[in-house]
């Protein structure tokens, strides 16, 4: 196989081949973090992949294909040494290159000799490759793992979809040798196969006998993130899903019978789980993760690599507690089940803790700015995160993150300075601890103070599109609401939700008195409430996939005031004002960086003020704050950021914005809510805002039903709605009167393009409305299916652009028969046609059409004579060429 053939193989296989060669499967995820190979920076590398390339790019060290990663992994260069890196990812990939390009450079074609290093990433890559294939053949010689093997029936758990089992026999056949581990060779009978995946990609199996004798496939690629699944890894981010880690299939097995909530993974070795853990944050970063950890033999405490994975992915850390009769036997979950029972390895898992960020050791020898910021995100780190884009920091306050408006980071700050007070007491040495002390009291200083937070910044970065990056979470004053099921979950920073309700969820709250209000204001119509309800609980989620516009229209004391007053008190954090002249065209365009385009991101409801009249919709900027394409902003003096739209615009007014656009594009996205109900001084209650506030929970979950009611029928467009948008866009279009009140239409008739502008432009004075330009009016008639083709037709001596379907009133002019009229010939059932020839491409096959003038093609018509060769009109015929 030659070079070529390697790099077409290679296409769409590089997170698998790089990692065989010694990548970080955490550096394969597209991804801003520090640069693997210069070390510079927190977010200046990405592995994007483009199109399947491998590629990469770092603003320091710069950027590559797969074969250039590749290279830098190997530490050769990619361009001398070319055919060395081809040789060692086509061992990645199991195959060899052929004996004639194996020793030719790609470009010059001399011959080279492989460096050591290079061949032993080769030989490696290729026995990584030759066990991948190996453990596949494996799994396709064995069958489902039954309940009755020997090991599980030991351990007391039962076989998952993943598990396989193989007979002795056939697996040292297919092997060529007989399987052995630590503890010796396998015995012969049934051997369970647990396949171990990394980067997606089969990559070994452990084998194990009846008596739990266990073993590798020799080869095989385990370290750095290689986990077994106990089901089919799902799809999407995590988003309700939640996870058990731990060293072995028992261990996992054990903690996933006493909670079915979860799924289990098993690292293989207790060294590999904070690759696993990493792996698993970054591919579900919705997900819950809970970290088994075995306990050490001799101490009982518990090991320091299951602690780790914890720390580093943010997931919850649980220690089996055997009590005080443990001995040093009893290290796993699956002896709290044998020995304890599942119900109380059930128990200990509902009490799996976050671990301490201050757990680990202190960097108590550096003093130095670089070594206070380090003690400052030792002590705060895992509530605190700046935000570059923004120039800001954000702390976590237990409930939501909230930007630091009072200075905490200087509290931070000072509280760390003290810390090294208690440092130096704590020390035995006094030496040290004068040191400290002295250092300490030097750190008081302002310089030192702000040195440390700003030092602390890049430890800690966080950029926007990482906030409130969960749709469908909807954070409350007594804990998150998931949308997608209606349920209340606690708290969780690893959410980085920036937005809370004031309001508090309680599953049995009513609201009486909000769904009479919503009875008066929509006379009782259902299907519109319904509507409401839905469209208030859709505005709850992130998403934005209906991409409409919601317009609260009616002439005043109507309850429209009331009843968005009522939802923003609900959304508080979540919900803003924008101002009118945001979707408004103004004479002197839009502000470069307007602040208000910067804060609808994480919004999810966005109210405009009251709309003036005789104000002209910006339909652009309405298509564009409607859809689901990113948008890029800046608050004034900061940097731009990208986010996804999350908001729904909800628009009020007694008048309606104009809009002149005509097509789908704008007139699909508006839902013109009508307020059609007057109330006067003596019908209105004077209490209703009051009692509305009483009933904030209740309308809170009125919300929630209606979001789960959104998500089961869709929103729906009653015909309240329906009746009040279509009056709407009619109200709007200028055109259309000018047709009915002097056109006639009809497929026979047609006109001279000019005399019906001038006539458009003559009625508009005539009642003093505002004419369109002629290009606009023309695409207007086109859309209406009035067409005008490119053809100039001679009328009365004269070369005339022709518009067909419509003439004015009181034009005389004599309908066409049937037959040729200038270059176009016209039958009743058609109207004007044109005889075409068509020559098939690569065929030479020459057929001849008719194309009515919206430029269909029609079947030849008997009774339309096609025009004779010559002149006829403006146009020249020929048959074998038509129309000229």
């Amino acid at each position: 196989m030659d070079i070529d053939q390697i790099k077409s193989r290679a296409q769409g296989q590089w997170p698998g081949i790089l990692t065989r060669l010694g990548a970080v499967p955490a550096d394969l995820t597209n991804k801003h973090k520090p640069c693997p190979f210069c070390g510079e920076g927190t977010d200046r590398f990405r592995f994007d992949d483009d199109q399947g390339s491998g590629s990469f790019i770092c603003s320091h060290c710069g950027a590559g294909d797969g074969f250039e990663y590749a290279a830098r992994l190997l530490k050769l260069n990619c361009k001398t040494d070319f055919v060395k890196v081809a040789e060692a990812v086509a061992g990645a990939l199991g195959i060899e290159l052929s004996s004639g390009s194996a020793t030719q450079d790609a470009s010059s074609g001399k011959k080279k000799t492989g460096a050591a290093g290079g061949q032993k990433a080769t030989d490696k890559a290729a026995k990584a490759a030759h066990a991948a294939a190996m453990a596949q053949q494996i799994l396709n010689a064995s069958q489902m793992a039954q309940d009755d093997h020997p090991y599980l029936a030991r351990k007391q758990v039962s076989a998952t979809i993943t598990m396989r089992e193989i007979d002795h026999a056939s697996l040292v056949t297919i092997l060529g040798y007989a399987p052995k581990g630590k503890a010796g060779y396998l015995q012969p009978g049934r051997i369970l196969i647990i396949p171990i995946e990394l980067n997606g990609v089969l990559s070994c199996l452990e084998m194990i006998d009846g008596n739990g004798k266990k073993s590798f496939l020799a080869g095989g690629v385990i370290s750095g993130g290689g986990f077994w699944a106990s089901q089919v890894l799902p799809p999407g981010e995590g988003i309700g899903l939640s996870i058990m880690i731990g060293e072995g299939v028992s261990t996992c097995r054990s903690a996933e019978m006493a909670d079915d909530n979860f799924f289990g993974v098993a690292a293989m070795m207790n060294s590999n789980l904070p690759a696993v853990a990493s792996a698993l944050q970054l591919l579900y970063p919705f997900a819950r993760l809970i970290i088994l950890a075995d306990l050490v033999k001799a101490t009982g405490l518990p090991d320091p690599f299951a602690v780790k994975a914890a720390r580093l992915s943010g997931g919850f850390l649980a220690e089996p507690d055997f009590g005080p009769k443990r001995t040093e036997s009893m290290t796993d979950w699956n002896d709290l089940m044998v020995i304890l029972g599942i119900a109380e390895v059930r128990r200990q898992l509902a009490n799996a803790k976050e671990v301490d960020i201050n757990s680990h050791e202190s960097d108590v020898g550096n003093e130095s700015q670089f070594g206070l910021s380090s003690r400052l995100v030792r002590k705060f780190g895992d509530k605190i995160r700046y935000c570059q884009p923004f120039k800001k920091w954000f702390i976590y306050n237990s409930k939501k993150w909230q930007e630091d408006q009072t200075d905490i980071m200087m509290k931070y700050a000072k509280e760390t300075v003290r810390g090294i007070y208690q440092e130096s007491a704590n020390s035995d040495d006094i030496s040290r601890r004068q040191s400290l002390a002295k250092f300490a009291l030097f750190s008081e200083k302002l310089s030192q103070l702000t040195a440390m937070i700003t030092l602390s910044r890049s430890d800690v970065p966080i950029l926007p599109e990482q906030f409130d990056a969960n749709q469908w979470l909807f954070n409350v004053q007594n804990g998150t609401i998931d949308l997608k099921s209606g349920k209340l979950m606690p708290h969780n920073k690893a959410d980085f939700i920036r937005k809370m309700s004031n309001v508090s969820f309680n599953q049995n709250a009513t609201a009486p008195r909000w769904e009479k209000f919503l009875r008066d204001i929509f006379s009782g119509d259902d299907a519109l409430i319904r509507f409401i309800q839905k469209a208030a609980g859709y505005s709850m989620t992130g998403s934005t996939d209906e991409q409409c516009l919601f317009f609260l229209y009616g002439k005043g004391k109507n309850g429209k005031s009331t009843f968005t007053e009522t939802l923003q008190s609900i959304f508080n954090d979540y919900a803003m004002r924008l101002s009118t002249e945001a979707l408004m065209s103004t004479r002197h365009g839009e502000k470069e960086a307007s602040n208000d385009i910067a804060r609808l991101a994480g919004m999810r409801m966005v109210i405009t003020s009251e709309i003036p009249d005789d104000q002209r919709l910006n339909e652009s900027k309405v298509k564009d704050l409607t859809g689901g394409d990113t948008i890029t902003a800046r608050f004034l003096y900061g940097e731009y950021f990208d986010f996804k739209p999350s908001h729904k615009l909800w628009i009020f007014g007694n008048h309606k914005p104009v809009i002149r656009g005509t097509d789908l594009g704008i007139w699909r996205r508006i839902r013109l809510i009508p307020f059609n109900v007057t109330f006067t001084d003596e019908t209105a209650d004077p209490k209703l805002k009051g009692n509305l506030i009483d009933e904030l929970p209740g309308i809170l979950k009125w919300m929630v039903d209606g979001c789960l009611l959104w998500q089961q029928e869709g929103l729906g467009i009653p015909a309240a709605i329906s009746d009040a948008t279509d009056k709407y866009r009619s109200e709007m279009d200028q055109i259309a009167p000018f047709i009915a009140d002097r056109c006639v239409v009809g497929k026979e008739l047609y006109v001279k393009t000019g005399d019906l502008f001038r006539a458009y432009q003559s009625w508009c004075r005539e009642i003093g409305a505002r004419e369109v330009s002629q290009t606009r009016f023309g695409t207007y008639l086109t859309d209406q299916g009035f067409v005008s083709p490119n053809v100039p037709t001679r009328v009365d001596g004269k070369l005339s652009r022709l518009r067909y379907g419509i003439a004015l009133l009181g034009d005389s002019y004599t309908p066409p028969v049937t037959g040729v009229t200038g270059c176009y010939g016209y039958t009743e059932e058609l109207g004007y046609v044109r005889d075409v020839v068509e020559k098939k491409a690569g065929s030479g096959v020459t057929t001849r059409n008719t194309r009515n003038t919206q430029g269909n093609v029609v079947p030849i018509r008997q009774d339309l004579q096609p025009p004779q060769d010559g002149v006829h009109g403006d146009s020249e015929y020929d048959f074998e060429d038509g129309v000229i």
